[in-house]
């Protein structure tokens, strides 16, 4: 197992160690009440009682803090600021790979998704419920995959 995971498949063990990374950094520092950190409070109450928050309403965020709220642990408001923590991560995690797949470097594709994932900004918004995180996984994503499509 571990000779696989060295030699054979070092995507898997980038997705491993950005996964750790990511939640080792998000979750202590999660916020586990209403943050008013741009527009955290809004998106943390709007999901809770299924109301819609300023234009664009931002529905699919909304759809998806509220799936977390169903998981039987912790309060809400920790729920769903643990959503963007786990849309953080997944940036980070699509991030390593893409430079991956152009670089073909595990260092330089692990050092790119840990920087993205301890920047200033990004860890503060991967705290609180905010969409940033989300719309940079899905960006992230569809250039990850238009990448992998056309080669």
């Amino acid at each position: 197992m571990e000779g696989m995971i060295s030699k054979g498949n070092p995507r898997l063990l980038i997705v491993i160690l950005t996964l750790l990374a990511g939640f080792g950094l998000y979750l202590p520092t999660l916020g586990r009440s209403l943050v008013a950190v741009g527009d955290a409070a809004e998106f943390s109450v709007a999901v809770l009682t299924n109301g819609i928050a300023h234009p664009s309403g931002y529905p699919l965020f909304l759809i998806l803090g509220k799936i977390a709220t169903f998981v039987p642990i912790g309060n809400k408001i920790l729920l769903v600021n643990a959503t963007s923590a786990l849309w953080g991560t997944l940036t980070g995690v699509v991030l390593t790979l893409l430079v991956y797949r152009l670089t073909h470097s595990f260092v330089a594709s692990l050092f790119t998704g840990l920087l993205l994932l301890s920047s200033f900004l990004f860890w503060k918004y991967s705290v609180v419920s905010e969409v940033f995180t989300l719309n940079t996984f899905l960006a992230l994503l569809l250039f990850y995959l238009a990448i992998t499509i056309t080669s």
